[in-house]
């Protein structure tokens, strides 16, 4: 019940008000006012859908607001990074490399616990060690032979097929190759190279074509191996100019 106003209207003497009859009335010119509770019902239609959406939005202001609290912590920690010191490692490997002998003397002189001779001896030979290494180390492949290529920029001549060759009296085969490794920018041609039978009466062996150019530091040939009588020999390919060997290969015809 909400009482606008406790006096009168009229005379504006007290109102004396009864809460069971609604009502109050002027004790001085008798007026009666009846009083009205304002009590207000109202019907949501869904109600249950409503509460529902409400709590979904809720949740999801919620996640939102931690996501933009972590966000902020994190960008605050990237803003503030933790200084690293630079590695150096490659220097001190490429310092220890060119400048070997160089410590290792100063050890030597300053050791006192050798004679002079023993030092003198250990820091000649690491001297000459370094350079023996310096100057003839060279990493060499085991399957092939080479040689000096005698300018020719032949560096390795292999074969692609190395198991043995099985063919028939006069039969030919061509579908054999050999891969050529050679310096950039050699103009290799056919006739630089040599396919070479240890035995032309048992199989012949020569040049067929052109497989593989593309590459400037590699070349691959075709050749092709004909039998001629039974027996079996051996084939091989050679540089014609210097000494670039490949690997030999059996060749067994029936």
């Amino acid at each position: 019940m909400n009482l606008v106003s406790l006096s009168c209207p009229n005379c504006g003497a007290t109102l004396q008000v009864n809460p069971e009859l609604k009502q109050a009335q002027c004790n001085y010119c008798g007026n009666l006012f009846y009083m009205d509770d304002e009590v207000r019902h109202i019907q949501y239609d869904n109600a249950e859908g409503a509460g529902y959406m409400f709590e979904k939005g809720r949740q999801r202001a919620q996640a939102e607001y931690n996501s933009q609290q972590l966000y902020q912590r994190g960008t605050i920690n990237f803003q503030q990074p933790v200084p690293q010191k630079k590695k150096m490692t490659w220097l001190w490997v490429l310092g220890w490399i060119f400048i070997f002998p160089v410590p290792l003397t100063i050890l030597m002189l300053r050791n006192k616990e050798l004679n002079a001779k023993a030092r003198y001896i250990i820091i000649a030979v690491a001297w000459v060690a370094y350079l023996i290494i310096g100057i003839y180390g060279k990493v060499t492949n085991p399957e092939t032979t080479t040689k000096q290529n005698g300018g020719t920029g032949i560096e390795q001549i292999s074969l692609g097929y190395r198991s043995d060759l099985k063919i028939s009296t006069g039969e030919t085969i061509s579908d054999q190759y050999i891969r050529i490794r050679i310096d950039y920018g050699t103009d290799l041609k056919p006739g630089d190279i040599e396919f070479i039978s240890d035995n032309p009466s048992i199989a012949e062996v020569s040049f067929f074509g052109v497989k593989d150019a593309s590459n400037p530091l590699s070349v691959t040939y075709y050749y092709e191996v004909k039998g001629v009588s039974a027996g079996e020999t051996t084939i091989y390919a050679k540089s014609k100019v210097g000494d670039i060997v490949s690997e030999k290969r059996k060749v067994i015809v029936k």
